[in-house]
């Protein structure tokens, strides 16, 4: 996989910290529950006047804007479950004929529920992160994502699961230069609750 590099020393220094993030800011709660889900999208890219309007079942890390949008989630719930921390990851890879292709994107998020009792709970959520691509002895173009949203997760009967509905924008920044655009989503999430009661 001599193809996927990383062109910015930095970026391994950031994905050993969305780790730790998830990691230290769950050890501290008694009964953390996993929580793993998917997501499915609508998006508008938007730089500079030109925008481009991607719909995505499921959304995740396609060749073309998988650098940008992720759509693997996993995470953890506080034991009041007001209190959520979750990773948001998506990777492709193409090879052939010697040639390759890849993205990936991972950004670490927190998120506040309102009212964590009720079966509709409304929730603010933030974070960060970052997305690379490119091909084959080529470096790939390293971004940095910046962003938060506002929703709701509409827990099933028995609360082992749930569907999130969110809006999220998120700024998206190149590292090697002064280019970033502006990514609009709505998303649709589903969600599974991996212990606890």
């Amino acid at each position: 996989m001599s193809g996927f590099r990383l062109s910015v020393p930095r970026v391994p220094m950031l994905a050993a910290a969305l780790v730790a993030v998830l990691a230290c800011s769950t050890a501290g709660t008694a009964r953390a529950t996993g929580v793993i889900g998917a997501n499915l999208g609508f998006s508008v890219l938007n730089e500079e006047g030109a925008s481009a309007t991607v719909i995505s079942l499921p959304q995740g890390g396609d060749i073309l804007l998988g650098a940008f949008r992720p759509g693997f989630r996993v995470g953890a719930v506080g034991a009041s479950g007001a209190s959520e921390f979750f990773l948001d990851l998506g990777v492709s890879y193409f090879a052939s004929d010697g040639e390759s292709i890849h993205s990936f994107v991972g950004t670490a998020n927190y998120q506040h529920n309102l009212t964590p009792e009720a079966t509709a709970c409304p929730y603010v959520t933030g974070g960060v992160g970052f997305g690379n691509s490119g091909a084959s002895g080529v470096d790939g173009t390293t971004l940095v994502i910046v962003g938060g949203g506002l929703g709701v997760r509409r827990w099933l009967v028995h609360r082992h699961g749930g569907v999130r509905f969110e809006v999220r924008y998120d700024r998206v920044s190149v590292t090697e230069g002064d280019s970033s655009l502006n990514l609009i989503s709505v998303k649709l999430g589903f969600d599974l609750l991996t212990g606890g009661e």
